[in-house]
């Protein structure tokens, strides 16, 4: 038979456990009225918050600039190629080759493979080029993809961007492209707004593409085109005093700045591959027209001395004479030879 003591002991310890087991069930509901509602799914609503995009809009984004790119880069294959062919017919490698021989320049054979190897790309690649794809996610993300301003209210307002260059306003949105610029990427910024100082202007950065202004981004910061407060405002309405030429200046007035930039990288000399291949070939000396020349001048020489003397016996005295009749007594006496004399020594033949 157990002792009292320890009896009692096992009875506290029974006590504390039942204390502290209701007390952890009582923690745990307070808790459980106090927790807020669960998160709302991705793509509904937030009370008080913005809406966030589902993963099917995301799905169909990435499908749409998928589709996008596609196109694009079928262009841009085509483009390449026709600029390769182009320089390989320039550079005359359609000929000069039979059986084992090869009299084409050196640069045909990698021209042609780099030909051959786009244009395996090209037929290997699938496109979509109907078009029709690319509306249906068009409207796929119009239905299932928050609006532009509840996106941007998300703080995603950076783009990727792209390899075109153009100039944005900032008060109604409206942009203009910019090519063969002097200094880059680094000097767009300083070359947009010279060429458009009547407002605020910015360069941006987008694709290829029909909807390629909606994935610009600016060159400094990334910051995307959507997310400007008036983006695409020049579709809609006409903003009075948004203008690129500042009033009471012609266009002569306003680009002055700009002009100034070109004027810069004026002695900047364009080439085309076949001008710098012409230009890198040694220059070959003709050394018969060289001789042939040289032989000229020489015989040119010898009528010139034979001339030469025979007009200086006549006109040796005459100069004398008129020196000597021009002469003053305050002044130290010149010879003058006349202009008519050259003298030139006559060559000793051997």
């Amino acid at each position: 038979m157990l002792d009292r003591p320890i009896v009692r002991s096992l009875g506290r310890l029974f006590l504390s456990a039942a204390l502290a087991c209701g007390l952890s069930l009582n923690l745990e509901t307070a808790w459980a009225q106090d927790a807020p509602a669960s998160q709302p799914a991705a793509g509904e609503a937030r009370p008080g918050g913005p809406q966030l995009p589902s993963a099917a809009c995301r799905r169909y984004r990435a499908e749409l600039a998928s589709v996008q790119n596609g196109a694009s880069t079928t262009r841009a294959l085509n483009d390449e190629i026709g600029r390769l062919e182009a320089y390989f017919r320039g550079l005359n490698c359609e000929g000069g080759k039979f059986l084992f021989f090869d009299t084409r320049p050196p640069q045909c054979g990698a021209v042609e493979q780099r030909i051959r190897a786009l244009k395996a790309t090209y037929s290997g690649a699938v496109f979509d080029d109907s078009g029709a794809r690319k509306r249906e996610l068009q409207g796929l993300v119009t239905a299932n993809c928050p609006t532009r301003e509840t996106y941007a209210a998300t703080g995603e307002s950076y783009a990727k961007g792209g390899p075109q260059m153009v100039c944005v306003r900032t008060c109604d949105g409206g942009f203009f492209p910019m090519r063969n610029l002097p200094e880059g990427r680094s000097g767009a910024d300083e070359m947009c707004q010279a060429l458009c100082p009547g407002t605020e202007a910015q360069a941006y950065a987008m694709p290829y593409g029909d909807e390629a202004l909606k994935h610009a981004a600016s060159v400094k910061g990334s910051r995307a085109y959507v997310s400007l407060a008036n983006a695409f405002k020049f579709r809609k309405e006409f903003v009075p005093n948004c203008s690129c030429k500042p009033q009471n200046q012609t266009w002569a007035q306003s680009l002055v700045k700009a002009e100034s930039m070109l004027v810069r990288h004026k002695g900047d000399i364009f080439v085309t591959p076949m001008q710098a291949e012409a230009l890198s070939r040694p220059k070959v000396r003709l050394t018969l027209v060289g001789r042939a020349d040289r032989t000229a001048a020489e015989l040119a020489a010898d009528a010139a001395g034979r001339a030469g003397v025979e007009m200086s016996t006549g006109t040796a005295d005459k100069a004398g004479e008129t020196t000597a009749a021009g002469a003053k007594p305050d002044h130290v006496a010149v010879r003058i030879i006349a202009p008519d004399m050259i003298a030139v020594p006559q060559r000793l033949t051997p």
